[in-house]
Order: C-alpha cells, then sequence, then structure tokens
C-alpha cells in the first residue's frame, strides 16, 4: 500500500480522506485557524503587492482570483502555498534588480492559471490528485523563476539550452549552473513548506513530487524559451510559462502516482 500525504486538516469530515484523496479533494473543509490565518495573509500580501508596486491593479484582481481557486479548490495550505512562491520570489527579484515589477494580469495567470485549474478541477472530481498537480504548477514557477533571477546575476557562462550557444544571462532559454540550483533549491524547499503546512509525517514525500516537477517544469519552459518564443506569432514568454507550469503540473501528478500517495 503506498503511503499516505495528508491534506490540510481541520475539524469536520467531508469524506473520508482516501476517497477525498482519490477525487483531489481535501477531506477537511470546515473553516478553521489555517482558513484564517490564510485569509489574513492574503489580505496582507495583496495591500503589500500594490503598495510595493509588485503587482498592477489587473494583477492584483488576477492573484485574488487564482487565490480563491486554490482555496476553494484544494484548501488554505495552499493558498499559504502560493503566497510562499509569491512573496519570495517578488522579494528575490526586488532585491537583485532594486525594483517591483508590477506584474500585470496576463503574466500573474501565466505562472499560477494552471493551479488554479488543476485545483478546481479536483474539487469537481475531475481529476484524481489535484493537490499534486497544483503544488507542480506552483513548485514549478517558483523554480523558473528562482533560476532567472539568480542565473542573472551570477558570473557564469550561460548556454542555450537547445544547442549549447553562449547567450547572455537572463536570455529567453538560456541555462547555468547557478540558475539550475537556484531551481533545485526553490523546488525542495516549496515541497518542504508543503510538508509541513500539510501536517505529513512522511516529509521526504512531498519534496519527492515538488523537485522533479519543478525541475521538469523549468527545464520545459527553458526549451521552448530557446526553439519557440518569439519565433511563433502566438507564443510569448507568458505562454511559454504557461506551458511550462503545466508540464509541471503533469510532472508532480505523474510522480505522486509513481509513488503510490494517491
Amino acid at each position: 500500500m503506498g503511503a499516505t500525504l495528508r491534506a490540510p486538516t481541520g475539524v469536520g469530515k467531508a469524506c473520508g480522506v482516501r476517497a477525498c484523496r482519490n477525487r483531489g479533494i481535501p477531506p477537511d473543509r470546515t473553516v478553521n485557524g489555517l482558513d484564517l490565518v490564510a485569509a489574513t495573509a492574503s489580505a496582507i500580501a495583496l495591500a503589500a503587492a500594490w503598495r510595493l508596486q509588485w503587482l498592477s491593479v489587473s494583477g492584483i484582481f488576477a492573484a485574488a482570483v487564482i487565490g480563491v481557486a486554490l482555496w476553494v479548490g484544494a484548501g488554505p495550505a495552499f493558498l499559504i502555498l502560493l503566497l510562499f512562491f509569491f512573496a519570495t520570489s517578488s522579494a528575490l527579484s526586488r532585491s537583485l534588480d532594486g525594483q517591483g515589477s508590477g506584474r500585470t494580469a496576463v503574466q500573474v495567470l501565466a505562472n499560477g492559471g494552471i493551479a488554479a485549474l488543476a485545483s478546481l478541477a479536483g474539487a469537481a472530481g475531475l481529476l484524481p490528485g489535484a493537490q499534486f498537480a497544483v503544488a507542480g504548477a506552483l513548485a514549478t514557477a517558483m523554480s523558473d523563476t528562482w533560476a532567472t533571477e539568480l542565473g542573472t546575476v551570477a558570473a557564469w557562462p550561460t548556454r542555450l539550452i537547445s544547442d549549447g550557444r553562449p547567450v547572455s544571462p537572463g536570455a529567453s532559454g538560456g541555462v547555468s549552473w547557478p540558475g539550475t540550483a537556484a531551481a533545485g533549491v526553490a523546488s525542495l524547499l516549496f515541497g518542504l513548506v508543503a510538508a509541513g503546512l500539510t501536517r505529513d509525517p512522511s516529509v521526504g514525500l512531498w519534496p519527492a513530487v515538488t523537485v522533479p516537477a519543478g525541475m521538469f517544469g523549468m527545464t520545459v519552459d527553458s526549451f521552448l524559451g530557446a526553439t519557440l518564443e518569439d519565433r511563433v506569432v502566438w507564443i510569448d514568454n507568458q505562454a511559454v510559462n504557461l506551458a511550462g507550469t503545466a508540464a509541471g503540473a503533469l510532472a508532480g501528478w505523474v510522480a505522486a502516482r509513481a509513488l503510490g500517495i494517491w
């Protein structure tokens, strides 16, 4: 029998743990302390994002929609994971380039839209093991952001992932050892935080999902950036990010299935 990863815990039970997990729905959907923490943290994060110019007005609305989708579909722990990704990535960007990014709705949806869709699909009973797809998508977004930011400032050769040609740091499709290492750390840290929030005793299983998901999704993102971005009319950086998070969601879902945890 496979090990069990527990969904966010609460007071009541809407259905059995295994039944809910197989439907992709957290078993506990009564309001609890974690819900209150998530709601408070979300309000503070959105206010800070506006004040620090990390998000545009449209970006704030898009972030709110994604947050509600994660909260309703996957539970408060996954909303907090979204905030963790956003806060750490935005702070990293600010510390390295010294200015707010002012992300628009399109940019926000490109990074969080797949996670929101997977969450709602799980809540509707359409995607068994949906929480692992959600985690894979968010881990990819965080890994890619950390890789881009740290790879850009590191004094290290950057090469195009498709053919190995030297490119300037930060170029689409460019990879470097520091950037790749940053992605690995990000996906590992994401998995450890997920394990803590879901209070799962098998802590090692969450990173076993998020690390391969984050690294695979980031690799797909880099490859598409090197080969298709701005070469096909409708494929820009946001389309590449969307595809990368979709690949990460699939990788997280498959990894969890292979480990027998849903």
